[in-house]
C-alpha cells in the first residue's frame, strides 16, 4: 500500500510538472486540462485555486496507483509486465479523459493535435513511472 501511495505521488507530481512546463513552453493547455473541474457539477464554484485543483489531481493519482498495485497483486503481474500494464492503462485513461476538452471553454480545443500528443505522452510517462515504482522489489 505504501508503495502505491509513493507511486501515485511521484508519478502525479511528475505529470503535473511536465504539463505545467509543456504549457509554458508550447502554449498547449495540457496543465489547464489536467486540473480542470469545470465539467463536474458543483465543483466549479468552490474549487477555484490551483492548489485545490492540484490536490484533487494528486488524490486521483494515488487512487490510480493503488488500483494498479491491487490489480498487479490480484492478477499476479510482476516485473516489466507491471510497467507495460500501467502504461497501457494510463494511455487508455488519457484517451478517455481527453474528450472532456469539449466540456469547457478554458481547455484546449478537441482538435488540438499538439495538446493531444502531449496529453498522451504525459499519461504514458505517468504509467511508466508508476509501473516502475510498483515493479521494484522490497
Amino acid at each position: 500500500m505504501v508503495r502505491g501511495i509513493i507511486a501515485g505521488l511521484t508519478a502525479g507530481a511528475i505529470l503535473g510538472a511536465l504539463f505545467k512546463g509543456v504549457e509554458a513552453w508550447t502554449n498547449h493547455l495540457v496543465y489547464v486540462l489536467l486540473l480542470n473541474v469545470d465539467y463536474i457539477p458543483g465543483l466549479r464554484s468552490w474549487i477555484t485555486q490551483e492548489w485545490q485543483q492540484f490536490s484533487i489531481h494528486m488524490m486521483l493519482s494515488v487512487s490510480v496507483a493503488l488500483s494498479f498495485a491491487y490489480g498487479f497483486h490480484k492478477r499476479g503481474i510482476t516485473g516489466r509486465g507491471r510497467i507495460l500494464y500501467a502504461v497501457l492503462f494510463s494511455l487508455s485513461l488519457g484517451a478517455l479523459l481527453y474528450p472532456t476538452t469539449l466540456l469547457s471553454e478554458v481547455t484546449p480545443s478537441f482538435t488540438d493535435l499538439g495538446a493531444f500528443f502531449w496529453w498522451m505522452t504525459g499519461h504514458a510517462l505517468y504509467g511508466w513511472v508508476a509501473g516502475w515504482i510498483l515493479s521494484m522489489h522490497k
